[in-house]
């Protein structure tokens, strides 16, 4: 049932996203708006979990240090989540924070580095509103794998990207 979930979501993304974050009509993809419907609590964390599972294996590889396509609409759409639903969930730390971050260090286009930013920033704040220390523990773990992985090559970047969170 998750696989053909799965392959739905991957249509459904596939076909609605838009070439660019600003084109018409960004804000009303399908399943955005069933993320942010009135759907009860297990149904649309799994959604969400199922959909961000999606994205980060078919819309956020880098294939060597060349970014996705269409990398911007997916940023976009992820910060779009994020700010509708109002919420951080351990899924968000998990599958789209590791490669948020991974866009801050590897790209230099402006438009992907606000959103990325923006969506750091979201993930953050929505640790630190939420309750339990579960969120924080596993959000400390994210930044320090990303630290240990991108330090070496581009410690500048890190850094000064670390201290801006």
């Amino acid at each position: 049932l998750n696989q053909l979930l799965g392959s739905i979501i991957r249509q459904y993304f596939g076909r609605f996203l838009p070439s660019s974050p600003t084109a018409p009509g960004a804000g009303q993809h399908p399943v955005l708006t069933a993320l942010c419907s009135s759907i009860t609590a297990p149904q649309m964390l799994r959604l969400r979990k199922t959909t961000l599972h999606v994205i980060h294996e078919n819309y956020m590889q880098f294939k060597g240090h060349a970014p996705p396509p269409r990398l911007a609409s997916v940023l976009a759409f992820l910060l779009e989540v994020l700010q509708r639903t109002q919420s951080t969930e351990l899924c968000d730390i998990d599958l789209v924070l590791p490669d948020v971050l991974k866009c801050l260090v590897l790209v230099n286009e402006l438009q992907v580095k606000k959103l990325s930013t923006d969506i750091v920033q979201y993930v953050v704040e929505g640790c630190q509103a939420g309750s339990g220390g579960e969120r924080a523990t596993q959000l400390t773990s994210v930044f320090r794998q990303f630290i240990q992985d991108y330090s070496a090559l581009y410690d500048h970047r890190v850094f000064s990207m670390l201290e801006m969170v």
